[in-house]
């Protein structure tokens, strides 16, 4: 259950990233809108909390699970207060149409040279982390 939580957390996550460019939503390859979650305006977060909700799930204690709820809702809320107000400032009226998505999707293909400048293999190499220790944990 925690795995699956923490697959659909990175997914979500990805998508959202991959927007982050333009600014502005665009569609994946094959994919529809890059909105993951048509009810949230910051999938980023919703991807790091699937995978924090993972995590806490996969490590079977109650004070991990505490610490990365407590982590995650003091530092994400704080990240999505802050990102709302510069995308707001930087985009303006933009930023608004794409939230309530009054926008038509932009169509662009992968860019790998994106994905890696949005850090993206900073998130793979956390995940892998992750399941290092959980590994270690079930062999101790």
């Amino acid at each position: 259950m925690g795995h699956l939580g923490r697959g659909c957390g990175h997914r979500g996550g990805r998508r959202a990233a991959a927007a982050v460019g333009g600014g502005s939503p665009r569609e994946e390859p094959g994919g529809d809108d890059l909105r993951p979650v048509p009810l949230c305006a910051a999938p980023l977060y919703l991807g790091s909390s699937l995978i924090g909700i993972g995590l806490a799930i996969a490590s079977t204690s109650l004070v991990v699970a505490a610490i990365i709820g407590i982590y995650l809702g003091l530092t994400l809320s704080a990240a999505r207060r802050s990102e709302e107000a510069h995308l707001r400032e930087k985009f303006g009226d933009a930023y608004d149409a794409y939230v309530e998505k009054r926008m038509a999707p932009m169509t662009r293909a992968f860019s790998l040279e994106r994905a890696l400048g949005n850090r993206e293999h900073h998130t793979i190499a956390g995940l892998v982390v992750g399941f290092a220790l959980l590994a270690a944990k079930i062999v101790w």
